[in-house]
């Protein structure tokens, strides 16, 4: 009758009050989790984008600085998003800070899949890169990350550095591997999820690394907050409106100098 159906609606209706709520919370401890600021460094100039397509995202990024004042930085992708990502990051970040000052960021990757693996959830897996500032090196290593991109002051050519690599907490027996990338004043480097990629036109066509690469080639000799907007307008003018479906997260740094 009419008075059981007004008792229903109202169950439903404070239960989805609750579950906004738990959300809502969830997204106040993602954000909580990322820095509040990018470092200040006299070599490299930082700029970062996050866009999530839902109240809890799966991405993730950090700048850690280990005892010896070098520092990492970290772009992660967790498997789907929503509050079960949200809490697949929160462990990533926690496996990070006990895995930082590792010299060798194959074994770092590798320490933050043992943990991960440890978990009985076969969801719990992130994809992660990791960026150590070597001074005009550039040290590299990606566990089923997007390529990362360097953009050559000199020539405007863009390298595609991709890495072979499984996502962590996937694969029993999985190895990573750091490589450099040697770098000059000027050149630039952007660090992605795969969302930017993903983001979609009306007609459900892809944006595609391939526009990618070619909007970031675009960028000239911009700052990197220049670099980050340019390619947030770019994305934005081909969905024409339509939503994303997967969380954006751009890292973008430039060497301002002579790295020493």
């Amino acid at each position: 009758d009419a008075r059981e159906q007004e008792i229903a609606r109202r169950v439903l209706e404070a239960d989805n009050q609750r579950k906004t709520a738990e959300l809502e919370e969830a997204r106040r401890l993602q954000l909580a989790m990322l820095p509040r600021s990018v470092p200040e460094m006299q070599n490299y100039e930082f700029a970062v984008h996050m866009a999530t397509a839902s109240e809890v995202g799966g991405d993730y990024y950090d700048f850690l600085r280990d005892q010896n004042g070098t520092w990492t930085v970290v772009l992660g992708d967790a498997t789907g998003h929503g509050l079960h990502a949200g809490m697949v990051v929160g462990i990533a970040k926690s496996l990070l800070q006990a895995a930082n000052g590792i010299s060798d960021l194959g074994k770092m990757l590798h320490k933050i899949h043992a943990g991960l693996s440890s978990l009985n959830d076969r969801r719990a897996s992130m994809s992660l890169v990791l960026v150590r500032l070597n001074g005009a090196v550039l040290s590299v290593a990606s566990a089923g990350m997007p390529p990362v991109l360097v953009r050559r002051q000199d020539s405007g050519h863009v390298d595609e550095v991709l890495r072979p690599g499984v996502p962590l907490g996937t694969l029993e027996g999985a190895e990573w591997r750091e490589h450099g990338i040697a770098i000059a004043p000027g050149d630039a480097v952007l660090l992605m999820s795969d969302g930017l990629a993903e983001v979609a036109d009306p007609d459900g066509e892809l944006f595609g690394y391939e526009r990618v690469q070619q909007a970031f080639a675009d960028s000239g000799a911009l700052d990197p907050e220049g670099v980050v907007a340019q390619l947030v307008e770019t994305a934005d003018a081909y969905r024409s409106g339509e939503a994303i479906s997967d969380d954006v997260t751009l890292v973008v740094l430039r060497a301002r100098g002579e790295p020493t």
